[in-house]
């Protein structure tokens, strides 16, 4: 169908995200080793995931690109979830690819952003020397 899936089985995943493209699913995976992440090839959700769905009880991210075709994948899931009724729509959020100081459409541009940004380090308390110890001259 288009789709394939990175991660932890989704019933031992922590969430079920998806996303659109194959670059995307290893990204976020990386970035989320504890999420079952389902590339969807584009941003419609297929049909033939929507069983996984009611077979779970994860949260389900949907993490779209950061453009048009996201929001426009977002609000149709959206629909599609609040005509089925039952409790999916109390377990679905959005999560929009963003990294602090860079641009990011995409996972991979967050994984990028992550990897090139310097991870501030913790200076070791300096070293305290103290003074020599004046022994007693007879």
């Amino acid at each position: 169908d288009g789709f394939f899936a990175i991660g932890p089985t989704a019933i031992l995943a922590n969430e079920i995200a998806l996303v659109e493209s194959p670059i995307d699913a290893l990204s976020y995976a990386a970035l989320n080793p504890k999420a079952h992440v389902v590339s969807i090839a584009g941003a419609s959700v297929p049909e033939a995931i929507l069983p996984l769905f009611q077979r779970t009880t994860q949260p389900i991210t949907l993490a779209l690109d950061a453009d048009q075709a996201g929001n426009q994948g977002w609000l149709r899931f959206l629909e599609r979830i609040r005509s089925l009724g039952s409790g999916l729509l109390q377990r679905l959020r959005r999560l929009v690819p963003t990294y602090p100081g860079w641009p990011c459409k995409d996972w991979n541009d967050v994984l990028k952003a992550k990897t090139l940004t310097p991870t501030p380090t913790i200076s070791p308390t300096p070293n305290v020397v103290e003074p020599p110890r004046r022994g007693i001259r007879r």
